[in-house]
């Protein structure tokens, strides 16, 4: 591709970008604008009030199932399990309890119901050879995932894991194992749960109660528009990626560009070429050279 099409290229890609940024910006806004009308038309699940009692009393429990000195290793999952975790470890510092905080993420890929399969993104960085375990998480549904990383971290030789979740949702069929949560903080029917650390279109999480949705009064027009923010991010990276590749191309064509005879002194692309210094010029600097030093005697 000659210097000029890759120019071209470069300037079709940028104005790409822009108008997929554009699109980007306008359904965020849509996104958190209907996110907070579902909020504010949500009555309420649980309130703060209730969710910080609670938490206290999970931390008190912990205590008890592990003195003093034991040292248990808290694993919150990334990103539900924050706002909740934050409660209990709080209510635990009151306490003057010592424990060690660490965090894990993983990703599964399957149906929700019956789970599928579970990738650890981002291992604790904390031994657990010996050591007591306790996984905080947002929520228990299907208990897939749970039963997944404790498989995981059974390999590391730890004493014990159990769960500690804010809600214990009830299911319709039987769990694996027929698995219960060691600790929770709340029971409750097969509901669509949002808020601390329950998410709606990936927002709401940072919210100091847990609120109650009806998914069948959800607005499909406005869900199918969100529903574009993943694709529509998929299409900016390539847009992005394609044009390094198109600057990294033209940034190579310029290198390997050979200066021409009677080219000027500013080059090709304007940069100074050096001129070779003639004799009669050389000659001419040094009488100048001569004069000068003559002068400041």
């Amino acid at each position: 591709m000659t210097r000029q099409a890759l120019m071209q290229k470069i300037k079709q890609t940028d104005i790409e970008i822009k108008a997929v940024t554009a699109e980007l910006k306008r359904v965020h806004k849509i996104t958190q604008d209907y996110a907070d009308k579902v909020w504010e038309e949500s009555p309420v699940a649980f309130t703060a009030e209730q969710i910080k009692v609670r938490a206290k009393e999970l931390a008190a429990e912990i205590v008890k199932n592990h003195p003093q000195g034991t040292n248990p290793v808290l694993i919150t999952l990334l990103d539900g399990g924050i706002p909740f975790a934050r409660d209990v470890e709080d209510a635990l510092n009151e306490l003057g309890y010592i424990y060690t905080p660490a965090t894990m993420q993983v990703s599964s890929y399957g149906n929700k119901t019956t789970g599928g399969k579970v990738n650890i993104i981002a291992e604790s960085k904390v031994p657990l050879g010996g050591r007591d375990v306790i996984f905080l998480d947002d929520v228990c549904e299907t208990a897939h995932t749970y039963l997944e990383v404790r498989k995981h971290l059974k390999k590391a030789g730890p004493e014990s894991i159990s769960l500690m979740v804010m809600v214990d949702k009830e299911q319709k069929q039987p769990r694996d194992e027929n698995y219960s949560p060691e600790y929770s903080g709340f029971k409750a029917r097969l509901l669509f749960l949002i808020g601390k650390g329950l998410d709606l279109f990936k927002r709401l999480r940072q919210t100091k109660e847990i609120r109650m949705v009806d998914p069948a009064k959800l607005d499909k027009e406005i869900l199918a528009t969100i529903e574009t923010e993943g694709p529509l991010n998929k299409k900016l990276q390539e847009l992005i990626a394609q044009k390094d590749e198109l600057e990294l191309e033209l940034s190579s064509l310029k290198e390997e560009q050979p200066s021409s005879p009677g080219t000027n002194r500013h080059g090709m692309y304007g940069a100074t070429v050096p001129q070779p210094v003639t004799k009669k010029e050389e000659s001419k600097d040094s009488q100048e050279e001569v004069r000068n030093i003559s002068y400041f005697s």
